[in-house]
């Protein structure tokens, strides 16, 4: 018996087995065992006569998207055996290509005993660790750090939706979704920093899918990046037109990909850095699209309505804006990377900064105009978010 997560055992078996039965001629052989006595190592060996793989391809058929000229016309997407090798590493085995007979065999090798057993869920990959005493036990707790962004994978091709989950993980917390609507489900409850997501699925397409990220204000303000096997000008258009912020073309470079999720995600930190350090930057060039503008500015009017109410609260702003007060701290938090709260304070310093430059009220004044129950806590907030006290500002800006 060997210590493995059965859904990925399952996932690595299925492939070995379907492209054994695939490319084979008229034989395809099994073995499973332990390897050898004190190796500590569980081994499977699936065998086919098909045709053979050259020695200097052993190693290329492991990489995603690649597949052999002589296998171009049957059906794949050249990605399983590259996650097979992923679920396998991540169990501390292995596998590779045996070509030394005249079958071509795959050989897994495992160990029997594992410090870390990985499972696969359907909406991301966690880790959970088993400590080994007379009897294994296996800690609750899951390996998803609250400091990782989250991501959400959309594609309905379990082995490409697991691959690039698997390649994900570690820079993301990664949510799965297999269609537009399930990924829908999933961005109504978490606080999504961007979408990959395929074009041609069921149930909901990622055309469709992006259109409703994109017309929707509690989703707007999220990058799309569209994945697509129909590289046309008219697909890219189709996608760009309905808000995508990136078309990348199957197959794709997983390292490209990741530099386009980090981009989009960089590009957004520096417009909020230069926003929050800014007394005098305005709110809208958080927004990218009308949708988030409108949303924005209708915020903006009832907090300037009311900004010298010290008691206007988060629960106000989501009456008066009809929403739950769930999904406006998503939507801020989305566009602005703070929380309403923060934001509410964060517009009544720039308020006050304005009216600093006005200079036609004193700074004691324009503490309380702006709904601060105090002037020495309005200086305190007014300094540790622009890094200058009211007065420096002042002399800087009349």
């Amino acid at each position: 018996m060997a210590a493995l997560d059965v859904e990925a055992f399952t996932k690595i078996m299925s492939n070995l087995l379907s492209n054994a039965l695939k490319y084979s001629d008229k034989h395809v052989e099994i073995y499973y065992g332990i390897e050898k006595e004190g190796s500590g190592m569980f081994v499977v060996r699936v065998a086919n006569d098909g045709v053979r793989i050259p020695d200097q391809e052993k190693d290329k058929v492991f990489e995603p998207f690649y597949r052999m000229k002589a296998n171009v016309n049957v059906s794949g997407s050249g990605i399983g055996l590259s996650l097979a090798r992923s679920l396998a590493e991540l169990h501390n085995g292995y596998l590779s290509l045996d070509t030394s007979t005249s079958l071509t065999t795959f050989e897994l090798r495992l160990p029997l005993i594992q410090q870390m057993v990985f499972e696969v869920h359907t909406q991301c990959c966690v880790a959970k660790e088993e400590q080994v005493v007379e009897t294994v036990q296996i800690q609750n707790n899951q390996i998803t750090p609250s400091t990782k962004e989250a991501v959400l994978v959309v594609e309905d091709q379990e082995e490409m939706n697991a691959f690039i989950a698997s390649e994900l993980k570690y820079e993301y917390e990664v949510f799965r979704a297999s269609n537009g609507a399930e990924a829908l489900e999933i961005l109504a409850k978490e606080m999504i920093k961007v979408v990959i997501s395929d074009v041609m699925m069921p149930v909901m397409d990622g055309i469709e899918l992006c259109k409703r990220i994109k017309g929707e204000p509690n989703t707007s303000h999220i990058p799309v990046i569209l994945l697509t096997a129909k590289g046309t000008l008219d697909a890219k258009l189709e996608g760009l037109e309905v808000g995508a912020d990136s078309y990348i073309d199957k197959p794709f470079s997983i390292n490209y990909l990741k530099a386009r999720i980090s981009n989009l995600i960089k590009n957004r930190e520096q417009i909020l850095k230069a926003f929050g350090n800014s007394p005098l930057a305005v709110s809208t060039s958080l927004v990218a699209n009308k949708v988030d503008e409108a949303f924005i500015n209708k915020l903006n009017e009832f907090i300037y309505q009311n900004i010298d109410n010290p008691d206007l609260s988060v629960e106000i702003l989501a009456e008066k804006l009809s929403m739950s007060t769930s999904s406006l701290y998503r939507k801020v938090k989305g566009i602005s990377d703070m929380s309403p709260n923060d934001y509410i304070r964060v517009t009544r310093l720039k308020k006050a900064a304005l009216m600093l430059c006005e200079n036609n009220y004193r700074i004691n004044e324009i503490a309380f105009l702006v709904g601060f129950s105090s002037a020495s806590y309005f200086s305190s907030c007014f300094q540790k978010q622009f890094g200058m006290t009211p007065k420096e500002f002042k002399s800087q800006n009349t």
